[in-house]
């Protein structure tokens, strides 16, 4: 009898001490176990293009899904579509080379990729299911360490590759991405446009330390909480005279730029109707449209957030 009790102080003593130093402990009301990794499909579902170098959701990461088509110089051109590592993002663990024109299926995208200039991206794949994937003539460097895109004003990337134009996207819809600008702070710098004439477009403003936001009527700037230069995680409505610009955590809401929308259209990243492309590096972009890509019900500091944490680009 004075071992179970001494076991059963024993037991109660580890469970005060855990509870003191705030580890978790499952049970009703009891602190949760970290989640793993979470994409932006995780925050808010059914969107109607989402590309970029990490996940869309937990289950696109854990099923290593290609994320993206590259081209190695290094291998005589070679292209290979890459898929996404358990951690989310392309070249984590688990992530290899499928689909390859030469010999180098199942390789590691730093084997493939010797070095920072080595890759091109041809194709960015639509992770949402909708086959909205961005295709470009001209393809932009893919630098493996950091990871990012480097854009430049001529590697446009869009869905008219893939087809006839056919994409309608009325407002209210959302357009969120992660992007730098690096130069070219007196042109429009187009991040995201979904458009059949430049009607709806998102990016940096033809000025330092600004974004903009264009819906056919007028391209209205903000200035950013950050300096010129810094990497941004961002979130665009369009939504009439309720329009909204949140960035890194800042909300400038009651943007009013025009109701333009894609009628038989395009999506396009880097780019926007054919110009004003992006100078500067790219990480991510999705649209969401309807109802919950109002300016009411889009989960901004969610999406933000996750864009900005560990799941994310982390800064």
């Amino acid at each position: 009898m004075k071992v179970i009790a001494f076991v059963f102080a024993l037991t109660l003593a580890s469970v005060a001490a855990l509870a003191q130093v705030g580890l978790p402990w499952p049970g009703p009301g009891g602190v949760s176990a970290p989640a793993g990794y979470q994409g932006p499909g995780n925050i808010l579902t059914g969107a109607t293009m989402w590309v970029g170098l990490r996940a869309y959701t937990a289950a696109a990461a854990t099923a290593h899904n290609k994320a993206v088509n590259v081209k190695s110089t290094s291998h005589s051109n070679e292209t290979c579509d890459i898929g996404l590592g358990s951690d989310g993002f392309i070249g984590g663990t688990g992530s290899v080379t499928s689909a390859c024109s030469g010999a180098d299926n199942g390789v590691s995208l730093s084997t493939f990729c010797t070095s920072n200039t080595d890759c091109h991206v041809v194709t960015f794949y639509d992770q949402s299911g909708n086959s909205n994937n961005q295709v470009a003539s001209t393809q932009a460097v893919l630098s493996i360490s950091p990871l990012k895109v480097l854009c430049t004003t001529s590697t446009p990337y869009d869905t008219s590759f893939n087809g006839t134009p056919n994409i309608s996207i009325p407002q209210p819809a959302t357009a969120s991405y992660v992007a730098q600008r690096t130069s070219g702070t007196s042109s429009f710098n187009v991040v995201v446009g979904f458009e059949t004439a430049g009607n709806a477009q998102a990016g940096f403003n033809n000025a330092s330390q600004q974004l903009f936001i264009y819906g056919g009527s007028a391209a209205v700037g903000v200035t950013t909480g950050g300096a010129e230069g810094t990497q941004l995680a961002v979130q665009t409505t369009f939504d009439g005279a309720n329009s909204v610009i949140y960035e890194n955590g800042n909300n400038n809401a009651g943007l009013s730029p025009g109701t333009g929308s894609a009628t038989s259209g395009v999506i396009s990243i880097c780019v926007g109707n054919g110009s004003n492309g992006l100078a500067g590096n790219f990480w991510e972009a999705g649209i969401w449209q309807g109802t919950t890509a109002n300016h009411t019900n889009f989960p901004y500091s969610s999406m933000n957030s996750n864009q900005r944490g560990t799941s994310g680009w982390n800064f």
